[in-house]
């Protein structure tokens, strides 16, 4: 059985087949989704705490990017919904190891 975890590496459920996580648990698992994160540097996943709550709660990507173009179309300062979803994605799963 394998892991279904999010871009922010908290486990959302498992699947039989879909391996894209990578994560082999055991058919036994009994984590919670939603109640635990990926950690890779520890090669486990560890119980989401009150601090890693925003971890969670991913921004809107498509609207972040949508309002970042326009930005950059109109010669305009990047909005903070586009900040704060770089600042959100720079620590997501999907981004580490990236340039």
């Amino acid at each position: 059985m394998w892991a279904v975890i999010n871009a922010a590496g908290v486990l959302t459920g498992f699947s039989q087949s879909d391996q894209s996580s990578g994560i082999e648990v055991p058919d036994d698992c009994d984590l919670t989704p939603g109640r635990y994160r990926w950690d890779d540097a520890m090669r486990a996943f560890i119980p989401i705490t009150a601090q890693q709550d925003s971890i969670k709660q991913e921004p809107d990507a498509i609207r972040a990017i949508y309002l970042g173009f326009s930005a950059i179309r109109d010669g305009k300062p990047l909005p903070q919904a586009t900040l704060d979803w770089l600042d959100w994605y720079r620590n997501t799963f999907d981004n580490m190891g990236a340039a």
